[in-house]
């Protein structure tokens, strides 16, 4: 079964590049590039997991992130946040409104996106297993 990544991101070029990089990896993607869409399309189409960049118009990811993981609909959606910003502040904040895991874009290549996210799945299924 083919996993659904929802992609929020307001950089049209790196946007593209991760989405056709998660599409040759075998993920279905979803695109949005702002905060109030990536919400709707979280909350309307359930993905298995969220990408999602800080700096966004109209919601930020931090505000993102904490009405994400305050809403029963959406709760358990994993959230990996992919930002240029790479305070420690900027991580804890992240990390304590429920974020799954913390890549900076300087230090990340979209394969290693991808990585983690496969990484994460199979060891959620190897949870699922036992």
């Amino acid at each position: 079964m083919k996993r659904t990544v929802l992609s929020i991101e307001d950089d049209l070029v790196f946007a593209d590049i991760l989405g056709k990089t998660l599409e040759s990896a075998g993920f279905a993607v979803i695109k949005v590039g702002n905060g109030d869409d990536g919400l709707k399309r979280a909350k309307s189409d359930h993905p298995d997991a969220i990408l999602s960049d800080i700096g966004l118009p109209r919601k930020d990811g931090f505000e993102l992130l904490e009405e994400l993981k305050a809403l029963p609909e959406t709760s358990s959606i994993p959230v990996f946040m992919l930002s240029r910003l790479s305070s420690r502040e900027d991580v804890q904040r992240c990390f304590a409104l429920g974020c799954t895991d913390y890549l900076i874009k300087t230090q990340h290549h979209p394969e290693d996106v991808v990585r983690r996210l496969v990484r994460y799945f199979d060891e959620q299924d190897e949870v699922v297993s036992r």
